[in-house]
């Protein structure tokens, strides 16, 4: 889905709630469809476990992606900090070896600074690419879970009908 970006090139709140609603909506729907298949026929408790089961092993696998995808972000962010830390550090101690008195020549340090301020953007949008693409991967996987139990369930009906 592409996002729409505010006037500084971000994408905004609206958009994260259009895609939260989106989804909302995507899960109100298929629950709603399965809700209407479980009135319309006699219920198998054996298929429901089962469907219940591999639903729970869904779940599990989203939260070990999601898992994951924390690991990932942490560290990125730890080798971030660090690595700002230490051109900070570099640029103070080579201020600091300046003679006292001496104007200091800020020239120097503009390619540092400027380096610094490319690779924190950079950083962000690394870190958005990640939390996006794993909210795709998370989505796709129960999605096509619940597609699968529906499926599951319509077929077993079709097999036993109506009681």
């Amino acid at each position: 889905m592409a996002q729409a970006k505010n006037a500084k090139g971000h994408a905004g709140k609206a958009d994260w709630k259009e895609q939260q609603h989106k989804y909302t909506q995507t899960a109100k729907e298929m629950f709603e469809k399965f809700s209407d298949f479980a009135k319309e026929s006699k219920p198998h408790h054996e298929k429901i476990m089962e469907n219940h089961k591999k639903n729970l092993e869904a779940i599990g696998e989203a939260n070990k992606v999601a898992l994951d995808v924390l690991k990932s972000l942490a560290k990125m962010q730890s080798e971030f900090v660090k690595q700002t830390f230490e051109e900070m550090n570099s640029m103070m101690r080579a201020a600091m070896t300046q003679k006292p008195g001496q104007p200091i020549d800020m020239s120097k340090y503009s390619d540092t600074i400027q380096h610094s301020l490319q690779r924190t953007v950079e950083h962000s949008k690394n870190v958005n690419s990640v939390l996006s693409n794993s909210g795709k991967e998370i989505h796709a996987k129960m999605k096509g879970r619940f597609e699968e139990m529906g499926a599951d369930m319509k077929a077993h009906a079709s097999k036993y009908g109506k009681h």
